[in-house]
């Protein structure tokens, strides 16, 4: 809760982790009182901020086969010939569509060669763009 609004919010973790909840009134008080903390927040929503305004404006002016050839070419998330474990849900969520789209783009791409696809798992096979 921030203020008085309820807002949805959801992490993923790689790891196993021990996390730490914080109370709204707690960081209120931060805010209220640590300038440091302050500004470490403003930067981290405007931040945010930005992230949600590239995906509009990714969603609003790209065509999703487009967006996922782009986000395929990252070689550090999807090398080459290798194996990356990853689920079509997954991709789905950071490219802001659905799951059954993605895998329907996802298997016009295998049948053109361009990637093999597995039960948690894409290979690129050469680049989609």
């Amino acid at each position: 809760m921030a203020g008085s609004e309820c807002f949805p919010a959801f992490a993923v973790s790689e790891s196993d982790l021990e996390a730490i909840l914080v109370p709204a009134s707690v960081i209120q008080d931060w805010m209220d009182s640590i300038r440091s903390w302050r500004r470490y927040a403003w930067n981290l929503i405007a931040a945010r901020l930005g992230d949600v305004i590239s995906l509009v404006e990714e969603v609003t002016f790209r065509r999703m086969d487009e967006r996922l050839g782009f986000y395929l070419n990252q070689a550090d998330k999807f090398p080459l010939g290798r194996k990356t474990a990853i689920t079509h849900q997954q991709i789905a969520a950071e490219l802001g569509t659905s799951r059954e789209v993605i895998s329907r783009l996802l298997k016009d791409l295998e049948q053109q060669g361009i990637v093999e696809l597995g039960r948690g798992w894409i290979r690129v096979l050469k680049p989609p763009m």
